[in-house]
């Protein structure tokens, strides 16, 4: 499935590896692009509603692409479901210059980390005791295996 913000992207850097972007949300992208600057440059045409230019980056991140070579017109139909404006071809434009001044960024996405803010993060853990208050308890017997 290709976004539309994807199908901007591609458009745009058709060097980064857009099958990676590709399956990421909006919520996994947040985690390694800082859509803030996005957003300052969108809000203006949302009446300076940040929730409003917010859910617009939302729906343009998760959405299927109806038009892949021709973005801009997924674009205007989120738009205008988003915006009680008119909507001006001011938008893409700023979308795709944003994408152009972040290229560093979009270009380190494989580098994405994530966090784990409830509860801890195990990688490989060997426990010759008991295991207390890990989602519950957890019981270590002997290994049939072991002398």
């Amino acid at each position: 499935m290709e976004t539309v913000f994807v199908s901007v992207l591609a458009t745009i850097l058709p060097q980064i590896a857009i099958g990676i972007v590709a399956n990421m949300s909006y919520d996994a992208l947040k985690c390694t692009v800082d859509f803030s600057g996005l957003k300052n440059r969108l809000m203006r045409f949302f009446c300076n509603n940040p929730n409003e230019t917010e859910q617009f980056i939302e729906v343009l991140c998760n959405r299927e692409a109806r038009n892949p070579e021709k973005p801009y017109r997924d674009i205007e139909d989120i738009f205008m479901e988003k915006s009680k404006d008119e909507y001006s071809e001011e938008v893409y434009d700023e979308i795709k210059n944003w994408i152009t001044e972040n290229t560093a960024k979009f270009s380190n996405i494989t580098n994405i980390k994530m966090t784990n803010k409830k509860g801890m993060n195990i990688g490989t853990q060997k426990a010759h005791k008991n295991i207390y208050n890990i989602q519950g308890d957890f019981i270590v017997g002997k290994d049939e295996h072991e002398d």
